[in-house]
């Protein structure tokens, strides 16, 4: 309920306009609810995606998508981002997959993708973020969300979204991309993503 309160500043800052899609990373699934919740409050479910961003290694919403909207177990961890590893996703945020309102989308990126959206955020806005957040904003830097809203992904990519009865606010509407931490994170944190993934370049 807590988490529903984003929404709430989002409305607030977008002064009447309604977001295409907000972009958030997923672990156990507490703060999708929120978002969904928030989303239900201010009547945007038919106009307003949620896009769930995990790494692969940490993908148990992932796994209950391609499942059908059925609760799936992960095996085990294989991901660098700790803050985002839950074996399995609370049963809530399945419920509301299926329920389709509004739309969750879930996608994946790489731990390498992570660490890199890491580096250039810092670059581009002098702020730290950590991993868990900087799975949310990969799907900026990345391309995905921009494939998403202008429907050119690849076929495979949004094989198992749940179909809507008419196309949602498409380009239209804001993006919207929650930053939600970065407690966790030091220069030298980056420095050692930067030797762990070659990412000496950016």
């Amino acid at each position: 309920q807590g988490h529903s309160t984003i929404v709430d500043e989002i409305a607030e800052d977008l002064d009447g306009e309604i977001p295409s899609i907000i972009v958030t990373c997923c672990g156990g699934g507490g703060l999708i609810c929120g978002i969904v919740q928030g989303i239900r409050r201010h009547g945007w479910e038919k106009q307003t995606k949620i896009l769930a961003i995990e790494t692969v290694g940490t993908h148990s919403f992932n796994l209950c998508v391609k499942a059908g909207g059925k609760r799936v177990r992960l095996d085990k961890i294989t991901s660098v981002v700790s803050s985002l590893a839950a074996n399995e996703v609370c049963e809530q945020v399945v419920k509301y997959f299926r329920e389709n309102q509004p739309q969750i989308l879930s996608r994946l990126i790489t731990d390498a993708e992570a660490a890199k959206a890491c580096i250039h955020f810092a670059n581009d806005h002098r702020f730290l973020i950590g991993l868990a957040c900087a799975t949310s904003i990969a799907g900026i830097y990345t391309g995905m969300v921009e494939r998403i809203l202008t429907k050119n992904e690849d076929f495979y990519e949004g094989l198992y979204d749940k179909k809507v009865e008419q196309e949602m606010n498409n380009n239209e509407g804001p993006v919207v991309v929650i930053v939600c931490g970065g407690c966790e994170i030091s220069l030298n944190h980056l420095k050692e993503y930067r030797d762990l993934f070659g990412l000496h370049n950016i």
